[in-house]
Formats: C-alpha cells, structure tokens, sequence
C-alpha cells in the first residue's frame, strides 16, 4: 500500500476534532496529542488494512467500505488499488460535536 489519502469531509473532520478539543474542552496539548495519534493510526492502518472489518450495509460492502476504531474514534476506509483512502472519521460515543453522517446507533456499522 503506498499512500494514504483523505477525502476532504475526513479532513474536516480532523480539523474539527483538534478545534474541539483545544477550544472546548479547553486543552491545547491534548488536541495535538490526539491528532497525532490518530494520524499515527492511519500509517499503522495502511500497513494492515484488511484485518478490519467490513460495514455492514450491503452496497458499501461491494465498494470495499470498511471499518476500524481507535480509542474514541471510528475511521471509515476504502482500499484503492495502492491506496487507502479515508472517508470519515467520527466519534465512537457520540458526545463530540465531529459525528458521522449516519449515527453508529443505526446499525449500519458492524463492531
């Protein structure tokens, strides 16, 4: 696997999370911190991608859509040829304000 791309909404959504954190909750280091980590994921997701599971709805399966979590967040995937691409990343608990388009309470999503 050779890159690791964002799409820009995931993008967004790592900007909303830093702000979140420096600004709401107040803590400036912890908001580097947690995206570092998060980024650090990425690179560990790209080495292993297909130990991840796919999503549960049937038309995102057949597009290769899959799924991983990381401490309080959930990232949505796409393998592409060499490329792993980011979709959305969201909040496990749903108490962020950077939450997925369709709620993990739905059901969409296998854990």
């Amino acid at each position: 696997m050779s890159k690791v791309l964002f799409t820009e909404p995931a993008e967004y959504d790592l900007v909303s999370i830093e702000d979140y954190i420096r600004d709401i909750l107040n803590n400036p280091t912890s908001a580097i911190r947690v995206v570092d980590d998060i980024i650090k994921e990425f690179y560990l997701l790209k080495q292993f991608p297909k130990k991840h599971g796919y999503v549960r709805d049937k038309f995102l399966i057949g597009l290769g859509t899959r799924m991983s979590k990381f401490t309080q967040s959930v990232f949505i995937f796409v393998l592409a040829f060499h490329e792993l691409i980011i979709y959305d990343i969201g909040s496990r608990n749903n108490s962020f304000i950077f939450l997925m388009d369709v709620p993990i309470e739905s059901n969409l999503f296998h854990f």
